[in-house]
């Protein structure tokens, strides 16, 4: 639900509107890398995102991106952080209703502690509609962007949902592995 604030409309982290993606607690808060959300407002503006005092310090990487362009990072902290739409490319950006893509791109040290969301005054807050096609990838460092300038952003996942223009989510951290147990009969000689 959207309450007024000074400076605009604060959502709240509990909006129905928001469509989150990943692995999230309920703060809510995330460390996991790709785990992010998704907004679809009509009259964006300016977009404030105030995290909360779990947010990894100094700052967290995360990926931008508006009307499905190239993810732009920016570092967010806890408090208050104003988005520099300006910064982050839009060919639609004319059009009333844009949709913005925030995601966690870091493999360690990306803990997001999301609090509200502020829009500006007159914005408006509408349903997102995912894509009808969507991968889950569990994985290690290949899958979680370990030293990659964008992390998972640029990890084969992300890259594979941007070609299919579908909705991802990546359970990923370098390191882990997938094992597979099975029993076998004990041999009788």
């Amino acid at each position: 639900m959207a309450d007024s604030a000074a400076n605009g409309v604060e959502i709240s982290n509990e909006d129905p509107l928001i469509f989150y993606h990943g692995r999230w607690d309920r703060a809510p808060g995330t460390w996991w890398a790709s785990s992010g959300l998704k907004l679809n407002i009509d009259g964006l503006q300016s977009l404030t995102l105030r995290l909360g005092e779990n947010t990894t310090s100094p700052s967290v990487p995360v990926g931008f991106s508006l009307d499905y362009e190239p993810f732009v990072t920016v570092n967010i902290s806890t408090g208050s952080n104003s988005i520099p739409l300006k910064d982050i490319s839009s060919t639609k950006r004319n059009e009333k209703s844009s949709v913005l893509r925030i995601t966690s791109q870091g493999w360690q040290d990306n803990r997001m502690n999301l609090e509200s969301i502020v829009l500006n005054s007159g914005a408006k807050l509408l349903p997102y509609t995912p894509s009808k096609l969507a991968f889950q990838v569990i994985g290690d460092s290949l899958s979680a962007g370990q030293y990659l300038e964008q992390g998972v952003l640029q990890a084969w996942p992300a890259l594979t949902a941007e070609f299919f223009k579908s909705e991802v989510n990546v359970n990923a951290q370098p390191g882990a592995a997938l094992t597979v147990l099975s029993a076998l009969p004990a041999s009788s000689s």
